[in-house]
């Protein structure tokens, strides 16, 4: 997957371990995320590290400086 973007939609509850692997996320790949702080924010953060890739965070408050 490396340089390469996609949406993900899945069955398996979203950003779920499950949801991120039937999509082809592994190890090495990146996954962002544009959200607030909230329990699927750290449903996916953990989700995505223990598929051995990297969380990418933005914050929908976050404002470029």
């Amino acid at each position: 997957m490396s340089g390469s973007r996609r949406s993900i939609t899945a069955s398996p509850p979203p950003g779920s371990k499950a949801a991120l692997a039937s999509r082809g996320v592994g190890k090495g790949d990146k996954v962002a995320s544009i959200s607030n702080n909230r329990l699927a924010w750290a449903v996916g953060c953990f989700a995505t590290q223990g598929l051995g890739a990297q969380w990418v965070p933005m914050y929908e408050a976050q404002h470029p400086v």
